[in-house]
């Protein structure tokens, strides 16, 4: 009866970390690839909208797509790292929680990134084209308002207004996130001392 039985072993390997560290592994990975496509599927989009204007609109949107392509390759990249990341994370106790404290990093890094990059492109979109350049991205992008406090959307002060916005939520947001998985690492570190004790 007990050669029947197939699921011990899953869930001891379950327990120990490694298939849920497998399965996130691969998990990460197609989702970086996946984040390309996004980005290739994002930079054509810019693209087409931006052709669609005048050649201020033309040339911002061109900006915009290459500065976002980049920015979702970057993601990309950070995505494929913390895929080995959990990955190479030792057997042992709590590796759910240690599994956590890699995503809530890759989440932080991931958001810091984007935010950034769109900010980033916003800027240079609306120093390029004014208010044209940055109706472009938000008709891509509606969160992309969020940059622009007040309305502000022409203009040096419009463009560097989205740029500070959208740098201070990328490094507000990492910061959070980077703190946040090292309360769970602390956890460990409590839970495994009070094991010895």
């Amino acid at each position: 009866m007990e050669k029947l039985l197939f699921i011990r072993p899953i869930l001891q390997l379950a327990e120990r970390g490694t298939l849920i560290r497998s399965i996130v592994f691969w998990i990460l990975r197609i989702l970086a690839v996946l984040l390309v496509l996004a980005g290739l599927y994002l930079f054509i989009e810019i693209l087409r909208l931006a052709f669609g204007g005048g050649a201020l609109v033309a040339f911002a949107g061109l900006i915009a797509a290459l500065i976002q392509l980049a920015v979702f390759v970057i993601a990309a990249e950070i995505m494929w790292v913390r895929a080995e990341s959990v990955n190479v994370l030792p057997d042992g106790a709590y590796p759910a929680v240690r599994i956590i404290a890699v995503v809530l990093r890759l989440a932080g890094e991931l958001y810091a990134t984007m935010v950034s990059g769109l900010s980033v492109a916003l800027c240079l979109a609306i120093w390029i084209a004014g208010a044209e350049g940055g109706y472009l991205l938000r008709e891509l992008i509606p969160s992309s308002s969020l940059f622009i406090p007040g309305g502000i959307t022409t203009g040096f002060l419009g463009g560097l207004l989205a740029l500070i916005v959208g740098i201070v939520f990328a490094v507000s947001a990492l910061i959070l996130l980077y703190f946040l998985a090292e309360i769970y690492l602390a956890i460990i570190d409590i839970a495994t001392n009070t094991k010895r004790a």
